[in-house]
Order: C-alpha cells, then structure tokens, then sequence
C-alpha cells in the first residue's frame, strides 16, 4: 500500500522515517523487494490481521508511492541539510559492506 514497513504505515512521520532509513540501510536486493511488496494487495483473514497476498490487484502502485516519497525525502535533505541522500546510502552501504562485526563485537565486550 505504498508503505517501507508496517510500522511506517502508524503515523505520517513514521512513514517518512521508515522510508528513509530503510533506503539507507537496505541492500539494493532487500530494497527491491520492499518495492516489489510494496504493490501486493493485503486482506483480512479470518482472525481480523491483515495480510499480504501475492496478488497485484487492489489498485494501489505501493512502488510508485513509496518512489514518490523517497523523492521528497531527497528533496527535502537536499534542500535542509545540503545532503545528497543518494551519496548517504552509497556511503552507508560502503561502510556496511566492509564492516568486520567480529573486530565490533571483540572491541565492544
């Protein structure tokens, strides 16, 4: 429905939030799939949850959403901060990609 998580879907700033860090922090692989989840229907079941179907049909483009906000989001730090979110995540990833948790965790304990 156009959401990064379900969390994000709680409050407009949630949103927002969510699609920010997600971006950030996501590999391109996870990140693809949040698009590609993003346009599946969700229904009730027959406890009240909602769930995700496989089935594209409930007329929501959650991808193009989710794209339109991330857009904004780029404006937006662009425009306050005079960051390029783009660099951010390459830059994020970079550094995950590389990072020895074990050296982290012998460090931190």
């Amino acid at each position: 429905m156009g959401f990064a998580s379900a969390y994000g879907s709680s409050q407009p700033r949630e949103d927002f939030v969510e699609i920010i860090a997600n971006y950030i922090v996501k590999s391109d692989v996870d990140w693809a799939n949040i698009l590609s989840n993003a346009s599946k229907e969700w229904v009730q079941n027959s406890s009240g949850t909602a769930v995700q179907t496989t089935s594209e049909t409930d007329g929501i483009d959650g991808n193009a959403v989710i794209l339109q906000k991330l857009e904004i989001c780029r404006e937006w730090f662009l425009e306050k901060w005079n960051i390029d979110l783009d660099s951010l995540r390459s830059e994020v990833q970079l550094r995950q990609n590389n990072l020895d948790m074990e050296k982290v965790m012998n460090d931190n304990y």
